[in-house]
């Protein structure tokens, strides 16, 4: 008995219909339909890369800080306003301090490019 491909009728007028447009028309547009298919494929692989580039990307920053002894501790001044806060007592106190394995101090130029409205 040869087999029938034909949908049931259980299956409704509407389905039948749209199996009838299928079939009639697939020779004509299979060129469009393979560009859609190939389109979501695409568009598909490249929100997968995306989201294995995020994820990548988020946890380089904790490896980056794990892999250096960043600074835990970082303290700036401008009581004036206009001199920095550097104080050589300050940093002799912060030294003292328990637990604390090194310190720096770093006095960083202070201006403006002129015209500029602070």
């Amino acid at each position: 008995m040869a087999h029938d491909d034909r949908p049931s009728d259980a299956a409704g007028p509407g389905f039948r219909v749209g199996w009838f447009r299928i079939r009639a028309t697939f020779a004509d547009q299979w060129l469009s339909y393979l560009s859609v298919v190939l389109l979501v494929g695409l568009i598909g692989g490249i929100a997968m890369a995306s989201v294995a580039a995020a994820r990548r990307t988020q946890s380089s920053f904790s490896t980056f800080i794990a892999s250096t002894n960043p600074s835990d501790l970082t303290i700036a001044g401008f009581p004036n306003g206009l001199t920095p806060a550097y104080s050589p007592a300050l940093t002799q106190k912060i030294r003292s301090f328990p637990n604390v394995t090194k310190v720096e101090s770093v006095v960083e130029p202070f201006a403006y490019p002129l015209g500029h409205v602070a």
